[in-house]
């Protein structure tokens, strides 16, 4: 099994922005997110690369796991300035639709690994 999971789109943040999440029942928007007018998600097999080009060295990195079929059809996947096609949602993203959290260390080849599967 991946640590990634098909049907899912994920969510990087701190594990402070988890908490804000928490505590108002809706994910943080960044402010990529504020620029773009849309929230930023990434598929299963962009993760990692999300992670290295936009988080660094950050400690406490979470992907937050969220069932697709919970976002519906305010999920588009649109290309970005390099023609890669990423997931994004166009509202809300409650905090009840996380499914699972995946916290991510960065291993020594600079890639980020799954250190645990936690429950939201």
């Amino acid at each position: 099994m991946s640590e990634f999971e098909r049907g899912f789109v994920y969510r990087l943040t701190s594990e402070e922005g988890w908490r804000t999440a928490k505590e108002t029942g809706t994910l943080p928007w960044n402010a990529d997110d504020e620029r773009d007018g849309f929230f930023h998600l990434s598929g299963p097999e962009q993760v990692q690369d999300t992670a290295r080009r936009h988080y660094g060295e950050e400690l406490g990195l979470l992907a937050l796991g969220i069932p697709e079929k919970a976002l519906k059809a305010k999920l588009k996947r649109e290309a970005n300035d390099s023609g890669e096609a990423f997931p994004h949602y166009y509202g809300k993203v409650q905090a009840k639709h996380v499914d699972h959290l995946l916290r991510l260390t960065r291993g020594m080849a600079g890639s980020y690994m799954v250190v645990a599967r936690l429950e939201p």
